[in-house]
């Protein structure tokens, strides 16, 4: 449990980090029309949902998974019994790019550094990456996902350590439609993957942040050093 201190510089830490990404000049993306995107959820959620980059609706509103792919996350979410309001939610990328393609090498360097820092703050139990470019970045080769999908697996990135689940991004029912049961399915059995894959694995989690970790990321969130 945080003592009020520890969640007043909680609160300081999150408005620092989402002053200094609306900031952000790192690539072109910025210099496109819409808002960036930062994530959002609570900062103890079980679960973290990364997407690859925010849509038109999204980059319109300042916030991720909204759109037309956002509303089949919702009912997705619904199938699995999962309360969104609990849940983070965010992107790869956190600027829209040009007609929704995919993102470029350079982007995703530059760019990820946020959502290293997101993992950092919240330290998920369980990390669902929609479609294959999130979850490439996660596992840091070629994912299959015919293959790959919904399956749980023990993954370690720096500090985080916990579940990996690849998954298939909504908006690929807009492509082929016939993926729409596939992911119901996903969904539905991801609770009970979960913990199958727990009690086989036993993944080490990671504490929520030290209040000594907290300062040093205010700090460097600040440029205090």
């Amino acid at each position: 449990i945080m003592t009020r201190p520890v969640v007043f510089w909680c609160i300081v830490l999150v408005v620092a980090m989402d002053i200094k990404l609306r900031d952000c000049r790192m690539c072109d993306l910025y210099k496109l029309p819409g808002q960036v995107v930062p994530g959002e959820g609570p900062k103890d959620a079980e679960y973290m949902f990364v997407a690859e980059a925010p849509g038109a609706e999204e980059a319109l509103r300042g916030r991720p998974l909204i759109g037309p792919s956002g509303k089949r996350f919702d009912l997705l979410l619904k199938v699995g019994d999962f309360d969104r309001e609990k849940c983070y939610v965010t992107n790869l990328l956190k600027h829209r790019t040009p007609r929704n393609r995919k993102p470029k090498v350079a982007e995703i360097n530059v760019c990820d550094q946020w959502l290293k820092q997101e993992l950092e703050w919240v330290r998920p139990r369980i990390i669902v990456a929609l479609g294959a470019t999130a979850a490439e970045w996660f596992v840091g080769h070629r994912v299959a996902m015919k293959k790959e999908h919904g399956m749980p697996r023990a993954l370690t990135i720096a500090q985080w350590g916990g579940l990996f689940v690849a998954m298939y991004h909504p908006a690929a029912v807009f492509r082929n439609p016939n993926l729409w049961a596939v992911m119901v399915e996903d969904f539905k059995l991801l609770p009970s993957r979960v913990t199958t894959a727990t009690e086989r694995v036993t993944p080490v989690w990671k504490t929520l942040m030290t209040p000594k970790e907290l300062m040093e990321a205010l700090c460097v969130n600040l440029q205090l050093y």
